[in-house]
Parts: C-alpha cells; structure tokens; sequence
C-alpha cells in the first residue's frame, strides 16, 4: 500500500509551494529561523475576561490570532522522533510520483523537525527503538510526560514499547500524558520487530475501532482548525471513523462524513492523533502545527481574529467563560506560513 496514490491538485499545490521554498532550504534550512533572523515574533497575556496580544513582523504580512481552550491538556513543548537506521516505513513501496522522498522516514522526520521550527517548537530529539524505550519509561517513572510528543512514521510501533498483546510502554506513556502524531496505516496492526514487520491486529486497540479509510479519498468540508492553523492536507486514507467508540476525540482538518485528516484520541492524560492521507510535506507541516497550537481531543476554538500587520498590530480575544489551559496561537503567512507561536495564558 502506497500513501502515494492521488496525483492531483494537491499535489500540484504542493509542488508550488516546494519550488517556492527550495532554495531556502539548500541554504542551510535557513527558512526554519526565519522568526529568530528577521524579526517576527508575538506574544501574549491574560487580561481578565479577555487575552491580549500582539504580532511583529517585518514589513507587511497577513496574520491570525486563536484563542483556543485545551482543558486540562498539556500541550506539547519538545518531541521525540522516531529513527531505526535502515528500516524503511511499513507501508512504503517507493511508488509516490511527487516527493518520493517522503516516504523514506528520515526525510520526511526531516521536514517535520524544520515545520516544529517554524511553529516555534526547537526542543527535539531522535530515537531508536532501544533509546525511545528507555525515554518513555523515563518519562513514566519520572511523571514527565506531559508536554511531550512523539513522531511515529513507520506504520508500527517498535517492539521495544509495544508488543502486539497490549499497550506496553507507548500506551502508558500516552495515559501519563505524552502525545503520539501517528502516520501510517492503523496503530496496533504491526509491529516493528528486530528483523522485520510483524501482524499484531491490534488495530483497535488504540482509537477503539476498526474501521479506517483504505482509500486515499479527498475530504469535501473545512473542519475546525482548518482555517485557523492553516492546516493543509485533504486527504482521508487511514482516518479512522470514531463515531460510537464512546471515547474522547476531536475530529479536525478537512473532513468528509465522521473522519478528518487530524483525528486526536485521548488516552488518560495524553492522546494519540492520527494524520490521515498520503505521506506529504503538507502532511508533516500539520501534525507540526497541531502539537504548536496544542490540540487535543477537547480543544474548542474560543475566539479568533485576523488581520493585516504593518510592521506590528495587536487586539484581543474574547474567553467567553473558558478556564482551563488557555493558549494564545499566532501564525503569520497568507498561502505558506512563515512563522506560529503558542503563548499559554
């Protein structure tokens, strides 16, 4: 199975977008300091009933602010990325007309870690099977895996952390309040053994269904956060369907019917989210923005705004009786976004 089977006008977005930005990228990934070189920034503060903020940029940009409540969710601030030198993904067969390297998972961790940039996230680390064990047990036995994401783009979980017949190490993590982004077919369905890729059939054992997209559909609705996080995958292939599971969820992103191309499940304190379509740089600028803004399975959007900055601009955004963890997001950019931010109120 290829992530690579819809060529169409996604595609050919995302291939603007690419020769856009390639030079930027030969030049040292000098694109993903952008803020830090040119002066963007913002920020971000409580004012009673109301947030107030401000957004800098260099010249004039078009920008958003969202005032977004998360519950007791602690949003993530560093991310683990899984690495296993010279394995390729489970899925992967080569066959994607566009990008082809991203489906070669060092690649595509590539360009999620230089999008985690961007979006304000620096903390970031990558991991093997053996050395991701150990972190996660770390983090379990230390209480530290609030704020915590992790990047999984193999289609299975190493054996290290989960073995087929339970959730092992990665499931507890997530209960302690670690975040899982999730590419690939099903979680659960395999495992990545030491020598090969093993059929666990786990597959609803982590979302509490079975029924996911096996094909690669384009979604026909603007869900929420769509617009706001300049979200920018349309495709459904592996959206799981959480209608009657009767566990927690926020279906974002594009959507059709009750799937979406970001699908967030609580586990306990954290959550799994499982990026649908195809594998896409459009793909892994997502899931880069979703762990910025902090999303989860109880994210409302509580007020937004959006405008044009000349050189800064400022306003506010409206609780309407929220309480909890508050998080400012800011994001400047019209077509391709140059900088993000999440300030916690």
């Amino acid at each position: 199975m290829s992530f690579g089977s819809h060529i169409g006008r996604k595609r050919a977005a995302e291939a603007a977008v690419v020769i856009a930005i390639c030079a930027v990228i030969f030049i040292g990934e000098a694109y993903a300091y952008l803020p830090d070189d040119y002066g963007y920034g913002s920020s971000a503060s409580d004012a009673g009933d109301y947030a107030e903020y401000t957004v800098t940029v260099n010249g004039s940009h078009e920008y958003a602010a969202s005032l977004i409540s998360c519950g007791d969710y602690v949003p993530v601030s560093s991310v683990y990325l899984f690495l296993e030198e010279g394995r390729t993904s489970q899925y992967s067969d080569g066959s994607d007309l566009f990008l082809s390297r991203m489906d070669e998972p060092g690649f595509y961790l590539e360009q999620t870690e230089t999008a985690l940039r961007v979006c304000g996230i620096d903390d970031t680390v990558y991991m093997d099977m053996d050395g991701l064990a150990e972190a996660l047990q770390s983090d379990i036995y230390e209480g530290t895996a609030a704020g915590k994401g992790l990047v999984m783009v193999y289609g299975a979980f190493p054996i290290t952390v989960y073995d087929g017949s339970s959730g092992g190490t990665a499931l507890e993590w997530m209960e302690a309040g670690g975040t899982v982004y999730w590419v690939g077919p099903a979680p659960g369905d395999y495992v990545m053994a030491r020598d090969g890729y093993e059929y666990a059939g786990g597959r609803a054992f982590f979302t509490g269904t079975a029924e996911y997209l096996a094909e690669d559909d384009p979604a026909d609705t603007e869900g929420p956060f769509r617009k706001e996080l300049q979200l920018k995958g349309d495709l459904l292939m592996n959206a799981p369907d959480m209608s009657g599971t009767g566990m927690e969820s926020l279906t974002a992103g594009y959507t059709s019917g009750n799937r979406g191309t970001l699908t967030f499940v609580r586990e306990g304190s954290g959550q799994i989210c499982i990026a649908a379509g195809g594998v896409s740089l459009f793909q892994a600028e997502d899931i880069a923005s979703a762990a910025s803004a902090g999303l989860c399975w109880c994210s409302v959007l509580l007020d937004t705004c959006s405008g044009t900055a000349h050189g800064s601009d400022s306003g506010t955004l409206d609780k309407n009786g929220a309480s909890g963890t508050l998080c400012v997001y800011v994001t400047v950019g019209d077509a391709y976004q140059i900088y993000a931010c999440r300030h916690q109120i």
